[in-house]
């Protein structure tokens, strides 16, 4: 089968030929039809995910953490999946239960930018006959991350001021989910063409700087960027007590304004992933239609331009791809 390869910490990512597994105990064997594309995954190229503590990421790995396709082979003791079932692979537990992070896809083990992938039951999740299989895949981090960054991290609710910095996939989707919870929402980003789609999310304004907001406006800053600066600007502009939550992999290290930090009494909150109950609630939204993830098909063999132009900022919501449809063409 395909597979797109990371090898070495060079940022390239490498197309090989690899054999198709064979799913162990409580495992299954998928089929993918939707697998997403993610500044994670750009990290990862670049090494800097390789010596995080105790979550390293080491090559060689099949990339693709966003997962979803159809049940091809059922391993031994599987008895609540069957061939033919509409599955995602759901990002469990991680990064409080170190052994979750190691059987990730796309993470611990091989991932799903391949025409098949392995996962463990525990993160296999039945996906609703009418959510198409591409949001569900895209769900499992774009969506699921920004949702639990905004509701649990950033306790977005009716009256409280929301900023979400990044108005990339995660950001939007960020956007959508503070809405749902009746905050009053703003976006920033310095491209000011991404403010056409925040809007229709849901934001009340954008703005290319927390700068052109009142001080000590908002209650919670939710910073999807995470170069630094952003983060260090959130903490400038956020009010006392308030919370500035961090999910962006923009940069591995930053300098804050610490004294500020401590005499506004900021809640500076990293924040990754999210529960398996949380999932399942972002699924039912996508079926009830309030949530409904910005998306942008991509053919496999375009996944390293789709990369480089995630990586050059030229992305508004979440690219995807097929791997199973080269087989058709």
């Amino acid at each position: 089968m395909q597979a797109y390869r990371y090898e070495k910490s060079d940022g390239i990512i490498q197309k090989r030929t690899i054999p198709i597994p064979e799913p162990g105990a409580n495992e299954v064997l998928i089929a993918v039809k939707a697998a997403g594309l993610c500044h994670s995954d750009l990290h990862i190229l670049h090494g800097g995910l390789e010596n995080l503590k105790p979550y390293g990421v080491h090559p060689p790995l099949t990339l693709g953490h966003e997962v979803a396709g159809i049940i091809s082979k059922l391993g031994p003791g599987v008895t609540s999946f069957k061939p033919g079932d509409r599955v995602s692979v759901a990002q469990v537990g991680y990064p409080k239960e170190e052994a979750a992070w190691e059987t990730s896809v796309g993470l611990g083990v091989d991932g799903g930018l391949a025409e098949y992938v392995i996962a463990r039951v525990r993160q296999v999740v039945h996906v609703p006959a009418n959510v198409p299989l591409h949001l569900a895949a895209v769900a499992t981090d774009a969506v699921s991350t920004a949702y639990h960054a905004v509701v649990a991290e950033a306790e977005a609710g009716p009256g409280r001021n929301i900023a979400i910095i990044g108005l990339g996939g995660l950001g939007l989707n960020g956007i959508v989910a503070a809405s749902l919870k009746g905050a009053n929402v703003y976006g920033f980003d310095i491209d000011t063409n991404k403010f056409e789609a925040a809007r229709k999310c849901g934001a009340i304004a954008c703005h290319q700087s927390l700068t052109d907001v009142d001080d000590d406006f908002f209650d919670s800053i939710i910073d999807f960027a995470g170069v630094g600066k952003t983060t260090a600007s959130a903490i400038e502009r956020i009010r006392v007590g308030g919370a500035v939550v961090l999910v962006g992999l923009g940069v591995n290290e930053a300098t804050l304004p610490t004294s500020l930090l401590t005499m506004k009494s900021v809640h500076l909150r990293g924040c990754m992933g999210a529960s398996l109950q949380e999932y399942r609630e972002v699924l039912r939204h996508i079926e009830a239609g309030e949530i409904d993830p910005v998306t942008e098909e991509i053919g496999f063999d375009g996944v390293a331009d789709g990369l480089a132009k995630l990586a050059a900022g030229k992305i508004s919501g979440r690219l995807w791809t097929n791997p199973s449809a080269k087989r058709r063409a």
